[in-house]
């Protein structure tokens, strides 16, 4: 029974502190005064119950944390953590672990201890849900609170070799790029994406691949950004999952209309002045961007055509974030 008791004290101290880790997430990063009370009063109910197994005195009695054979055991898996999502994963996951431990032992002492740690164990899962869609939105939120976004076109921009280019305009401070190449074979466009996405990795910036969805996909990109022709968002988000961020463009009050209500994160608006990018697209105007910017509660960027000669005229429509390609280097 000693051995059953020290399975006891182990995953009650396990799922403690892993929703003691999820509360401080939502204490202090979320700043979600709903969401850490919540936590707050479920870690009591945790507490509750562990203190209904019988003989409480052999918890604390029976623990050798020396001669416990885990105690030295540390992989790879724990040494680091990618980001704060992360962190919030693994100890949720530990907790609900732990509960599923406490559920089983518990059976040998008195049934219905177990049934108690079972329903706790089913709450935690929807807990889980809840604050990982809070922690998504609040990530997401992070990454879009840029002012330039720097799109990356190897024609645009006339350098075929365009990694210098884009460490110049990270080690600049640049936080959110974007790769587009309309005319490389998929294979190059991989390989340049790969290479970008070192890049920005290196300079903790936010990478965005265009058009192609498998391929932001395939290297983990921070997200996509679409065309009115590209693959809907909606297919776009099933593809990609709920952490990666979706933009895409928009060239009329309808499209932007129809983005704000969609699954994309942020939208594009333009080309606000006439672009030798897209020399094809009718400038759609700072009233329109005025308009758009009026009734958006997504993220607006404003593309095409913006210099340092005009960027005033552009902000003065309450846009807060741009999008450039040429005028990236004098913008800086």
């Amino acid at each position: 029974m000693n051995k059953i008791y020290r399975i006891f004290d182990a995953n009650i101290n396990r799922a403690l502190e892993g929703l003691r880790v999820v509360e401080e997430i939502t204490r202090f990063i979320l700043e979600d005064k709903k969401l850490s009370t919540r936590i707050k009063g479920f870690r009591a109910q945790v507490k509750a119950v562990c203190q209904t197994i019988p003989r409480q005195e052999l918890l604390i009695k029976i623990r050798d944390s020396q001669k416990d054979v885990g105690w030295k055991v540390y992989p790879k898996s724990e040494a680091r953590r990618a980001d704060i999502l992360s962190i919030f994963k693994a100890n949720i996951k530990r907790a609900t672990e732990a509960l599923r431990v406490l559920e089983e032992f518990s059976k040998l002492v008195d049934p219905g201890i177990g049934r108690a740690f079972k329903d706790l164990r089913f709450m935690v899962y929807d807990l889980e849900k809840e604050v990982y869609l809070a922690m998504v939105d609040y990530l997401k939120l992070e990454k879009l609170n840029f002012n330039l976004y720097v799109i990356i076109d190897p024609r645009a921009i006339g350098r075929k070799n365009i990694l210098p280019f884009t460490k110049k305009i990270l080690s600049a401070g640049v936080k959110f790029i974007q790769y587009r190449d309309k005319q490389a074979a998929r294979p190059v466009y991989l390989k340049n994406a790969q290479r970008i996405h070192g890049l920005a990795r290196r300079f903790g910036a936010t990478f965005i691949v265009n058009d192609y969805v498998e391929i932001a996909r395939q290297i983990d990109a921070d997200g996509v950004h679409l065309g009115q022709e590209d693959m809907a968002p909606r297919r776009a988000r099933q593809i990609l999952g709920p952490e990666k961020i979706i933009g895409i463009s928009t060239h009329s009050f309808k499209q932007a209309l129809r983005a704000n209500k969609s699954q994309v994160d942020y939208f594009a608006c333009g080309p606000i002045f006439k672009t030798l990018t897209k020399p094809w697209r009718r400038a759609v105007g700072i009233d329109l961007l005025r308009r758009v910017v009026n009734i958006a509660h997504k993220p607006v960027i404003a593309i095409g055509g913006i210099t340092k000669e005009n960027i005033k005229l552009v902000k003065r429509t309450g846009v807060k974030q741009v999008a450039v390609i040429n005028a990236a280097l004098d913008l800086l």
